[in-house]
């Protein structure tokens, strides 16, 4: 992605996909910002 600092999680369906593999990707997806985030606030704990 142009313009990033730092690669992100991508992830990608298929037009054909199945409502369950939506809705364990949208989980996915959310585990994957919880985790950047929590990332993200020890990276600023360990500066401050």
């Amino acid at each position: 992605m142009a313009g990033c600092s730092e690669p992100a999680p991508v992830h990608v369906l298929t037009p054909s996909a199945p409502m369950r593999r939506v809705v364990n990707l949208t989980a996915l997806a959310v585990a994957d910002a919880a985790a950047l985030a929590a990332a993200a606030s020890a990276a600023k704990e360990t500066v401050r």
